[in-house]
């Protein structure tokens, strides 16, 4: 099992944001060396206590001139709020830029973030304009010019530079939290990332089987990610006690919002698994975040936990989120490389 990492950057509001920048470029720096296998950056916007990080690609360039064998992934791009030429543009120039190591995510983000209201697209469309955006991305890494008549979007012979350097185009990933997107992520042959920090295992399993059935007839089977917080340390105590108010912070503040969304305008029908997500933020207690969503421990704990979820899961990577809620760079630091020591020599055979 390949193991990456993963970051929405979150940034407490002590932190100049410019600080929260260069850590992240330091731990991908640092991940490099260590052997990890990705860093997967999140894209989000509007929304200061939740996260800084609305350009993720261009963190990502930054990171790739810094390292030579870590992979880049943004996980995920919010595919309904983008213009997909452009789109196409900017992912081909970063896997030019990384020499072929960027991963390509795909989803329809958080709607508590007020991310469709910022940029003025209609929650209600989400599904079609992401349905759309991706068939207009992948058509345009691989085609010389494209021509294209859609709902949202209409062009005639446009040629799309620069193509991608990995053929016939940098691995799709889909962010799922929702049955249909798991079965719809089968149907096409997307690789799948999971977010196991709001779903329980048990769903994530169930749907994972379903996502699995329906690409079972495909020629080569699709890859699948688990996201979830993930802290190594010397000791149980330590593990459990450092990350504890930053994971707890980013817990609270996702219910915030969630419960900000639903008094302001309710739930978009097309979002309505944020319901179970709701359900999981209410009453929700850090033991309950220890027993169910989050891999924290010391070294052989964190191997043997991660090494059952491989296998009940049939995964192919863990991204360890170690950095929830803006936890110190120190810390994360330390965590990397206790983690790198004495877990992935067991999870890479």
């Amino acid at each position: 099992m390949d193991v990456g990492l993963f970051s929405e950057l979150q940034c407490p509001r002590e932190k100049p944001v410019a600080e929260a920048y260069r850590e992240i470029v330091a731990e991908g720096e640092l991940a490099d060396r260590l052997g990890f296998r990705s860093l997967w950056l999140a894209e989000l916007h509007f929304t200061r206590d939740f996260s800084v990080m609305p350009a993720p690609q261009l963190i990502a360039a930054a990171i790739a001139a810094r390292t030579r064998r870590l992979r880049l992934g943004i996980g995920v791009y919010i595919l309904p709020v983008h213009h997909p030429l452009r789109l196409a543009e900017e992912c081909a120039a970063l896997d030019i830029l990384s020499g072929g190591r960027f991963d390509f995510g795909a989803g329809r983000g958080h709607p508590f973030t007020r991310v469709y209201e910022g940029f003025g697209v209609a929650d209600n469309e989400s599904r079609e304009r992401f349905d759309e955006c991706l068939t207009i991305v992948r058509r345009a890494w691989t085609e010389p010019s494209i021509t294209f008549k859609g709902k949202f979007f209409s062009f005639d012979d446009i040629e799309v530079l620069p193509k991608p350097v990995q053929q016939p185009h940098p691995p799709i990933y889909v962010g799922a939290v929702s049955p249909p997107s798991f079965l719809s992520a089968g149907e096409n042959g997307f690789n799948i990332m999971c977010p196991a920090q709001v779903t329980p295992i048990p769903v994530l399993k169930e749907m994972l089987t379903s996502f699995r059935e329906r690409a079972r007839k495909l020629p080569s089977r699709p890859r699948t990610s688990l996201l979830l917080p993930v802290f190594v340390a010397k000791t149980r105590e330590q593990a459990e006690g450092i990350p504890r108010d930053s994971i707890m912070s980013y817990y609270e503040v996702t219910g915030r919002l969630m419960a900000q969304l639903f008094q302001r305008k309710g739930l978009p029908e097309q979002f309505k698994a944020y319901d179970q997500v709701g359900g999981v933020m209410k009453d929700l207690t850090y033991e309950k975040v220890l027993r169910e969503f989050a891999v924290l421990g010391e070294p052989a704990a964190v191997r043997d936990r991660l090494l059952y979820l491989r296998d009940e899961l049939k995964l192919d990577e863990v991204l360890a989120w170690m950095n929830i809620g803006g936890l110190d760079h120190e810390q994360v630091s330390a965590s990397m490389k206790l983690m790198a020591d004495e877990v992935l020599p067991h999870l890479n055979r």
